[in-house]
């Protein structure tokens, strides 16, 4: 809306955005690896994301694939960082691009109980701040999404939840990105900071979960690639 003031070409303007949002999402993913154990890592990291043809590919749509994926590596960088104000408030972000925003937040609660000494008062101080950093302005555009639109979700979310006569209608799609995601979890069995990092549980549990969705949902398109991209970023770091 705001590149409209400026020029009419709104599928540049989306391109130029998806490809800020590509390279960002690199750098961040640079940082959130490197963090966990150092540059070399994070370079790792950030070079499986860029090498990765399909990464350029969304990039360049002119849809929302790309800055979904950075409001994603963001929030993830936040919560790694301890900083769950922001970690949640940009899994709000999320959620208004893309409706499985939702779940992020959802993990980064449950696993904030992984981290280390940790005490009820501490996970009362948890549990506020993902209430009013991420539930309550999402109950807020809840509440004026469904008195504007008269429903919560987009159309199009609520035709690929719908009823199918097939046993796991998204399979067919999510098998054709199957075998990175294979390859990405294989190499992140030698994990051993676990316990010490619940970054790595997150982006983990994110990455799986968000697979699983994807095959009850019907297909719309040929490809659910892009759908599945915030999956792929998050098992850069964990690899």
């Amino acid at each position: 809306a705001l590149a409209r003031f400026i020029t009419s070409d709104l599928l540049a303007a989306s391109q130029l955005i998806g490809l800020a949002a590509t390279v960002a999402s690199g750098v961040v993913i640079y940082k959130i690896a490197a963090s966990l154990r150092d540059a070399n890592t994070g370079l790792v990291a950030s070079l499986i994301y860029y090498l990765a043809p399909l990464t350029w590919t969304n990039a360049l749509s002119g849809m929302e694939t790309s800055l979904f994926v950075l409001l994603i590596v963001l929030a993830l960088f936040s919560f790694a960082r301890d900083r769950l104000v922001a970690a949640f408030s940009l899994a709000f972000l999320a959620t208004l691009t893309r409706p499985e925003g939702a779940l992020l937040a959802g993990i980064m609660l449950l696993a904030t109980g992984n981290r280390t000494n940790r005490s009820y008062r501490t996970a009362w101080t948890d549990l506020k701040t993902a209430l009013y950093a991420f539930a309550l302005p999402m109950a807020l555009f809840a509440a004026w999404k469904l008195w504007y639109f008269g429903s919560l979700l987009p159309n199009s979310f609520y035709l690929k939840v719908s009823e199918s006569a097939k046993l796991l209608p998204g399979l067919q799609y999510v098998r054709l990105f199957a075998m990175s995601v294979i390859a990405l979890i294989v190499a992140s069995f030698g994990i051993r900071l676990w316990r010490a990092r619940p970054v790595l549980v997150v982006a983990t549990l994110w990455s799986i979960s968000l697979l699983v969705f994807y095959l009850f949902v019907n297909p719309l398109e040929g490809l659910y690639d892009r759908f599945l991209w915030p999956a792929f970023a998050a098992l850069c770091v964990t690899a």
